[in-house]
């Protein structure tokens, strides 16, 4: 986003420990902008829930955002189609939990939290998985 010069604004999804997000924020060319009305937003969508940025969280030489800033954040899901193979299922869960993925995204749900998950249906293959 730094590098493309046409780039006005964004709407980024991402974990709020994102590296990528630290980066783009300490560069100062962006500006936070808060969600209004978040609580309302949240009710009539109910995959999103409100959250506030804290202050300070990102920024070298001035806390970013200066105060804490009120949005909306929302779980990031894995999805397949219906019929996929549970070999696959089973093998991209493996990559998220057996192979290191977690530790480099530290607000990856567990597994455990992952299958009590009820708001999607969830693929027979991630509901037996024993991954925890």
């Amino acid at each position: 986003m730094l590098d493309d010069p046409t780039l006005d604004a964004a709407i980024v999804t991402t974990g709020l420990l994102n590296p990528d997000l630290e980066t783009l924020l300490g560069a100062g060319e962006f500006t936070l902008l808060q969600v209004d009305q978040a609580d309302a937003f949240c009710i009539r969508h109910p995959s999103f829930e409100p959250i506030a940025v804290p202050a300070g969280l990102f920024g070298v030489d001035e806390p970013v955002p200066p105060t804490a800033l009120p949005t909306v954040a929302t779980t990031a899901f894995l999805a397949t189609k219906e019929g996929a193979s549970a070999l696959l299922v089973e093998r991209a869960l493996d990559a998220l939990y057996r192979g290191g993925v977690q530790s480099r995204i530290s607000t990856l749900i567990t597994a455990g939290q992952a299958r009590k998950w009820q708001t999607v249906p969830m693929h027979p293959a991630a509901q037996r998985t024993a991954i925890h």
